[in-house]
């Protein structure tokens, strides 16, 4: 995982944390009618989205090739940026949980 991906990625988390709780809470400002808990967790989230990416991507092409993810349905074309949007709204909801069961996977294997 090069400083690159990570950079990209972060850009990425950012941006969609912004867009998520600008637009969900409507005129609001970004602070306010939101629990610390709910931005404590989004800020998390923010931090682990390049790992849980780099996490998820691993987990699929371990059981696919990379071709499967470039033809048939899954071309580049316009409709495939709604399965953009999904697959990282998935790696957003999953960062913590996917980060620290790696984290639990590694310190397992290490007792092993």
């Amino acid at each position: 995982m090069s400083k690159k991906y990570l950079v990209e990625n972060f850009m990425i988390s950012i941006f969609i944390f912004v867009l998520f709780f600008t637009d969900i809470f409507g005129a609001n400002t970004f602070v306010e009618d939101i629990s610390f808990t709910v931005m404590i967790l989004g800020a998390g989230s923010i931090f682990l989205f390049p790992f849980s990416r780099f996490i998820i991507e691993q987990t699929a092409l371990r059981f696919t090739r990379r071709e499967f993810w470039t033809t048939g349905l899954l071309t580049e074309s316009p409709g495939k940026n709604g399965l953009y949007v999904i697959f990282y709204m998935v790696c957003i909801v999953f960062a913590i949980p996917a980060v620290l069961g790696y984290l639990f996977y590694s310190a397992l294997k290490k007792v092993a």
